[in-house]
């Protein structure tokens, strides 16, 4: 980490590990030639952050912000209340986009070490939930759950075909198959035959 707050892209790998790139060779260039990736941390150049930007206690704030994704002890360290920060916020978009962008750095390194912490097998829980709190959308939870509730001890005077209606109803908003299966004149499979009222 450097005094100023920005982090320098060789902090991502630990001493003596090589990223992938560099062991699967060399890779094109954007001008199409070769590419190598640095050899030592002194090849690296530190990253621009978006706090490099600004001054005073805002600068502050942000190097923090992007450092470690903390608002309250950033305002702390920055020597401002809560309510200033966002009385600053509310009155100046510039610095809002700025905090946003320093989040977004944060996340960013978030997700690099993700991957890092995945390539050394070690346990990344938290750093997946700091993920799914900065970006909801990117990581979120791939499943469903629906929850039914019925008294099934009283006999419901609902004919067969009135069920299937219902189910029909029910599950609107289900995938294709699902939609497929419920279909008009399509039969249930694996259905147990329905008991006498």
């Amino acid at each position: 980490m450097q005094p100023n707050g920005r982090s320098e892209i060789h902090d991502a790998f630990p001493t003596g590990q090589k990223p992938d790139r560099e062991r699967q060779g060399t890779i094109p260039g954007p001008s199409g030639a070769e590419w190598r990736p640095p050899t030592s941390p002194a090849d690296l150049q530190p990253l621009p952050s978006v706090a490099d930007k600004w001054d005073g206690w805002r600068g502050v704030y942000l190097r923090h912000l992007v450092a470690t994704g903390q608002r309250v002890k950033g305002c702390a360290i920055a020597g401002v209340t809560r309510r200033e920060l966002q009385a600053e916020l509310d009155a100046n978009p510039d610095f809002r986009e700025a905090v946003d962008t320093a989040l977004g750095e944060y996340a960013d390194g978030l997700a690099v070490g993700l991957v890092e912490t995945g390539r050394r097998r070690e346990n990344p829980v938290g750093t997946i939930v700091a993920l799914k709190a900065l970006r909801p959308l990117e990581y979120i939870e791939r499943s469903a759950s629906l929850s039914v509730s019925a008294d099934l001890i009283q006999r419901s005077t609902i004919t067969d075909a009135g069920a299937i209606e219902l189910l029909r109803q029910m599950f609107g908003n289900t995938t294709p198959a699902t939609q497929k299966l419920l279909a008009p004149g399509v039969p249930l499979l694996d259905a147990p035959p329905p008991e006498a009222p």
